[in-house]
């Protein structure tokens, strides 16, 4: 199914999903407070010199320029780093000044994300060190929705090498392009009580800290509102032999609590992948759905692992004594891979992100090899010489992408690859850089990244890799990162001056840039004077047309009560309204099917937050006004094939007053 999403930001249209660190900055200084640094997860806030993460597998974002970045830190702990989308790498037992570059990057502006690799592995930031002249810039993305995984041993990954950084929970994360939090501990119970009197999730859950301190405050749950939560609770519960019927019992009540804490957000109890307590779980969800909750669901496990119980499952890690209900490596994995497309419809991506693993295209003098560096545990190598070819078919909507290829650059050969859309050339490289390692590991590890790919529907991605000396091109995966076709902010544009790049129409009117809601966030004002008829003043854009996932954002106001102001018409290339939406004497309109349909009231000199879901396939579309379902599914205007372009304007007998800020347009399938 393709679907089109329009989001209209009237104020901020993803507040409730943007962490601590936000967009709005332009460049920062590292620190802990610096608004580009994005926290994920648990932290402590209250020193503003040094930020304290709890809870295993939190983590910073931040994107930063030059070519060298060390971090600071208040306390000894293990990190999991990545620096521009590539491999994790573990830094074990740091403290202090810790360079997380020891070989310099090549100029420009790169991406890192710094965790804590388990519970008891917490972060004591104290800020970044950059280049002379280097800072931090804005995040790509401030709303991308965050999953929830509540758990214990199992969601942290324990007896897996990287922690909460192999666990299925962030592989299932990566996977779909979404931020997520691990509040898991090892040895855990739901159960207050049940484990030697110790408190259970059913207790823990709110407070800011771990189990392993015997206080904690309370965690602040305004802090950031989850998409989704997954329950992976119940194996040591099981293992202390709580009554199925009181387990049964805890868990309901469980659910109900979340539900008090996040009353939109999506919650999924998992079946354990061994299945204990299935019954149970299952039975928990339904009695909360015949309670009433339509956003509660059961995700069944049942196939995801094998052999839990046998001497001679890999799915599991193997004991010397007795069996371990922990996944091994290849088991998370595996989980991951079914857990991600469950999520996937519930989270409303914001962004299209896509990953397709090497050994996952179809090869041609390619052979797939076993790497527990590379990110599913595999990657394709040329055997011995000569050229290997790897190829697949785009899924996504024709438009214009980041495409970033991941492979290994060891330094004993020079070995050379390409990129090609429909068999013409995006571009070559050679695997040229001495990144200190001649093995395909995480220092090896790397990506070639190409900006502006514009893909066509069906696409045929083709990746060749040359094998030279003893480097054999190996190849990880293929990554597809949605792009803005718009997005401006109208910052850098002149006070008072129409706004560059932007079809204006100017009669009965002027459209120019204002310092409104400030001087550093400026926007554009449609002031219409005239009520003329045959006259229109307007704001307006085409774009390459996008058949498939479409996300408009804009901010915008109305200061006009009593006249009617479309902010916005959507249009696809052929001039056909697909979505109308309209500012009418006090009250926001939607055209449903031809017929004009009243959304709710509206104050003038007041900012809303607009989001519109179209699906091209079903011409249907579905309207949310600060964040909450208005509209659902109805039919759109005219039906259209594609979207290309967005008017925010008013014409006629209709003067009046609006603003527009940070408009964006980027596919989202």
């Amino acid at each position: 199914m393709k679907v089109i999403t329009i989001i209209v930001m009237l104020i901020s249209a993803f507040m409730m999903l943007i962490p601590s660190g936000t967009a709005g900055a332009a460049t920062g200084d590292g620190q802990p407070g610096d608004p580009n640094i994005q926290y994920y997860g648990r932290w402590d806030k209250s020193n503003s010199t040094s930020y304290h993460s709890y809870w295993g597998g939190a983590y910073l974002e931040v994107r930063f320029t030059g070519t060298t970045a060390k971090i600071k830190l208040g306390q000894t702990t293990t990190l999991l780093v990545n620096i521009d989308n590539t491999a994790d790498r573990m830094l074990t037992n740091v403290s202090g000044t810790v360079d997380l570059t020891p070989t310099p990057l090549p100029s420009g502006t790169h991406t890192l994300r710094v965790a804590a690799q388990y519970d008891t592995k917490e972060i004591v930031f104290q800020g970044l060190i950059l280049d002379a002249g280097a800072s931090t810039v804005e995040p790509l993305y401030s709303d991308n929705p965050i999953i929830e995984f509540i758990g214990d041993s199992i969601t942290t990954g324990a007896d897996v090498t990287y922690g909460d950084g192999d666990a299925y929970a962030w592989l299932a994360a990566g996977m779909l392009g979404a931020e997520h939090t691990q509040i898991s501990d090892p040895g855990i119970t739901l159960i207050d009580g049940l484990a030697n009197g110790a408190p259970g999730m059913e207790s823990k859950y709110a407070k800011l800290k771990t189990p392993n301190y015997s206080t904690s405050p309370d965690w602040n749950f305004s802090t950031y509102t989850p998409s989704a939560i997954v329950v992976n609770l119940g194996s040591n519960d099981h293992y202390n032999n709580a009554d199925p019927a009181v387990f049964q019992t805890h868990y309901t009540d469980f659910l109900a609590y979340l539900r008090g804490i996040y009353p939109e957000t999506e919650i999924f109890g998992l079946r354990l992948f061994n299945g204990w307590y299935e019954t149970e779980i299952s039975n928990a969800v339904n009695a909360r759905i015949a309670a009433g909750d339509t956003k509660v669901h059961y995700i069944d496990s049942t196939g995801w692992l094998e052999g839990y119980g046998t001497t001679t499952t890999v799915d599991y890690v193997q004991k010397t004594t007795g069996f371990s209900v922990h996944p091994s490596r290849l088991g998370h994995t595996k989980a991951a891979k079914q857990l991600a497309p469950i999520l996937k419809p519930y989270l409303n991506l914001p962004h299209y992100y896509h990953r397709v693993e090497a050994e996952d295209l179809s090869l041609s003098n390619f052979s797939v090899e076993s790497n527990g560096y590379a990110s599913f545990l595999n990657n394709v190598r040329v055997p011995s010489s000569g050229t290997g070819s790897a190829t697949y078919t785009f899924p996504g909507s024709p438009g214009t992408y980041d495409v970033q290829v991941n492979y290994f650059d060891e330094n004993d050969g020079n070995a050379t690859y390409s990129l090609y859309v429909n068999n013409s050339l995006v571009g070559s490289w050679t695997a040229n850089q001495d990144l200190g390692s001649a093995a395909p590991d995480h220092q090896s590890l790397t990506g070639k990244m190409f900006s502006g790919v514009y893909i066509p529907q069906n696409s045929v991605i083709k990746v060749e890799g040359t094998f030279d000396t003893y480097e054999a091109a190996r190849i990880d995966r293929v990554d597809f990162f949605g792009t803005h076709q718009i997005d401006e902010n109208f910052n850098a544009m002149t006070t008072g001056q129409t706004p560059a790049g932007w079809i204006v129409a100017q009669s009965g009117g002027t459209v120019t840039v204002e310092e409104v809601p400030s001087a550093t966030d400026k926007s554009v004002k449609i002031n219409r004077t005239s009520s003329s008829s045959g006259s229109k003043t307007s704001l307006k854009r085409s774009f390459t047309p996008y058949s498939g996932q479409v996300t408009v954002e804009a901010k915008v106001r109305s200061d006009a009560a009593s006249k009617w102001l479309c902010l916005p018409y959507i249009y696809d290339s052929a001039g056909t309204i697909a979505v109308s939406l309209a500012f009418d004497n006090g009250t926001l309109k939607a055209n449903v099917g031809g017929t004009w349909t009243n959304i709710q009231s509206f104050s003038a000199n007041t900012w809303y937050d607009l989001k519109v879901d179209m699906n091209t396939n079903t011409d249907t579309f579905s309207v949310y006004v600060d964040g909450v379902l208005k509209l659902q599914d109805v039919q759109l205007r005219s039906p259209v094939a594609d979207i290309a372009a967005i008017d925010f304007y008013a014409d006629n007998t209709n003067s009046g007053t609006a603003y527009v800020d940070n408009v964006k347009v980027y596919s989202d399938q």
